[in-house]
């Protein structure tokens, strides 16, 4: 574990996550929401081809780089974050088959969920199964997490923040520096909806570092983990552009 960028807002380690997140229990830092993207897990197709709710360069991204991120995973992850939280508030991207997996941990621990959508354009018809065009993001969340009551009346694009359908591109091409990158709305809603300035975000999953600049720009502190230096290096060179 190393501290790899450090800012007014930002924190982000290189690290394993719940290794990190050890340490930071240790150093009693509590967090006010997590917001992050862990891995899917992944299905082979009719030609042995891995399968994920994202298009990828096949190219420029390595497939066995993802590895699968199964029940006891979801639970270890979930277990310690929790031990972090002020209130316990998650936003998870998540695949079709891992939602099984969320929601019996909340039935387990007594949580409230939400599950939301994040519909992309269409690009490719798969005649043989439905198409991924569709990830989705579970809400986990206890007493006292209501949503944040926005100006409407001075700010009325913002009631689409509301919703559980999110309507957003993928990043394609030169743009996206991760296999997984999601589009920055996506992420400015949740922070919206769900803390307030000065609270403390954290994402375990940094990737490309798009809840990192989201939440500084939205005057939020945030912890970034990530275990990839490589992806280190391209979040930092995001974050100081």
């Amino acid at each position: 574990m190393k501290l790899y960028y450090k800012d007014e807002y930002i924190r982000l380690f290189q690290g394993d996550c719940l290794e990190v997140m050890d340490k930071l229990i240790e150093d009693n830092i509590r967090v006010d929401l997590i917001i992050t993207d862990p891995p899917y897990i992944h299905e082979k197709g009719g030609r042995g081809k891995m399968l994920l709710g994202d298009s990828l360069d096949r190219e420029k991204f390595n497939m066995k780089e993802l590895g699968d991120y199964g029940k006891d995973n979801i639970y270890n992850f979930l277990n310690k974050s929790l031990k972090i939280m002020n209130k316990p508030q998650w936003y998870i991207f998540c695949s079709e088959k891992q939602i099984v997996y969320y929601l019996d941990w909340c039935m387990e621990n007594k949580f409230k969920y939400n599950l939301l959508t994040w519909n992309k354009p269409l690009s490719v018809m798969n005649r043989e199964r439905y198409s991924t065009n569709i990830e989705y993001i579970i809400r986990i969340y206890g007493n006292g997490c209501a949503l944040n009551k926005l100006d409407l009346d001075n700010n009325p694009e913002q009631t689409k923040y509301y919703s559980k359908y999110k309507i957003y591109s993928q990043i394609r091409g030169k743009n996206k520096l991760h296999p997984s990158q999601k589009p920055l709305e996506i992420i400015n809603e949740i922070i919206e909806v769900s803390s307030k300035i000065g609270d403390v975000i954290l994402d375990t999953y940094t990737g490309s570092a798009s809840t990192l600049i989201a939440s500084r720009n939205l005057k939020r502190k945030c912890i970034g983990i990530e275990l990839e230096e490589k992806y280190c290096e391209i979040a930092k060179n995001r974050l100081i552009a």
